[in-house]
Formats: structure tokens, C-alpha cells, sequence
């Protein structure tokens, strides 16, 4: 990772984003993979020049929390040398994964929403959270872009669960929505 890289990771954290957040966690991810790529022996000068170009732009979206534009800058910038298929890059075909333990966290947060206990909700959420983190590295690889499906409904419900202003209702409709996009994400 050049030194330029280094520097924006450094500065964000400085800057008092030292919050991880999921999305924070999976740019960091993806910018450990552009990383493994820079490390590689044969990389020719405008390789290099872009991975490190979709550095800075993934250090950027990190610092601004958003993990798909961090995630797009890099498989971007790793298909256009060609490194994507070596990296182990998902296809489309490939299923993600056993998604049951994230799914029954989903329902039972839900059950505890429709318990009018929305205080109770955001901690068994946290656990949705966890459970989502310590599983993404293998996820991703196995399907990036289920897992970007899957990501962003989990996003969506931990931020409306938490939400300082959340209801029953808007609870109930993200967690709904996060359980048909595991139903249907194979």
C-alpha cells in the first residue's frame, strides 16, 4: 500500500472516525485485498498507478463511511489489470453461503420489535452486526456480489432499528425486508 494510502487511512482515524462501523470494516477489508495486489512482484507502472488510485478513492469513501464505493473503486481497479480472477473473485453463480445464523438474528430482533421492545431490539441487533463482521471476509469471497445485496439490508435495518426516531413499524418493515433479501439470496 503506498505511503499516500497509509496516510488518508491515518488521517481518517485521526480525524475522530475511529467508530468502526460495518461499512468502515468492509473497506478496510477491501483495501487489505488492494493491498495483497500492490504486494505483487510483476505489476507494471500504470498497474500500479491504478491500484493506487483506487486507494486514495477507497480511503476516501472509508472516511465517508461508504463501503460501496470503496468496494467499487477497488474490484474496478483490480478487473482493469486483470487481477480480479486471480484474487478469487466471485461469480455471480457462485451461492454465498449458509446465511441461517444471520437470518435467525433477523427474526428474533423482529419478534422483539413486534414485543414493543425496540431497546431490546438494538441489542440483539448488535449481535446481527458481530456475527456479520466475523463473517464477511468469507462471505465476499465467496460471492461479492450476494454479499453486497445482503450487506446493504443488513445496513439498512441496524441503521433503522437504531435510529433515534425508529418506530415498531419502520423496524418491522427493514427487518421484513432484510429476511425476504436472505430468503432469496441462496
Amino acid at each position: 500500500m503506498s505511503p499516500h494510502i497509509i496516510k488518508m487511512i491515518a488521517l481518517s482515524a485521526a480525524l475522530g472516525l475511529s467508530g468502526m462501523s460495518v461499512a468502515r470494516a468492509d473497506c478496510e477489508s477491501d483495501l487489505t485485498t488492494l493491498e495483497t495486489a500492490m504486494a505483487s512482484p510483476n505489476l507494471t507502472p500504470e498497474a500500479k498507478a491504478t491500484l493506487d488510485a483506487a486507494g486514495v478513492a477507497g480511503a476516501a469513501a472509508m472516511k465517508k463511511d461508504d463501503d460501496a464505493t470503496c468496494n467499487k473503486a477497488v474490484m474496478e481497479a483490480l478487473a482493469k489489470i486483470g487481477a480480479a480472477p486471480a484474487m478469487g473473485a466471485p461469480t455471480s453463480a457462485a451461492a454465498l453461503g449458509d446465511l441461517k445464523p444471520f437470518r435467525e438474528i433477523a427474526a428474533d430482533t423482529l419478534v422483539i420489535v413486534k414485543a414493543g421492545d425496540l431497546g431490546g431490539a438494538k441489542t440483539r441487533i448488535k449481535d446481527l452486526e458481530k456475527a456479520w463482521d466475523k463473517s464477511a471476509k468469507a462471505l465476499k469471497a465467496a460471492n461479492l456480489d450476494k454479499w453486497n445485496v445482503v450487506d446493504k439490508a443488513i445496513d439498512t435495518a441496524l441503521k433503522t432499528v437504531r435510529a433515534a426516531n425508529s418506530t415498531a413499524g419502520k423496524s418491522t418493515d427493514a427487518l421484513n425486508a432484510l429476511l425476504i433479501v436472505i430468503d432469496k439470496t441462496t
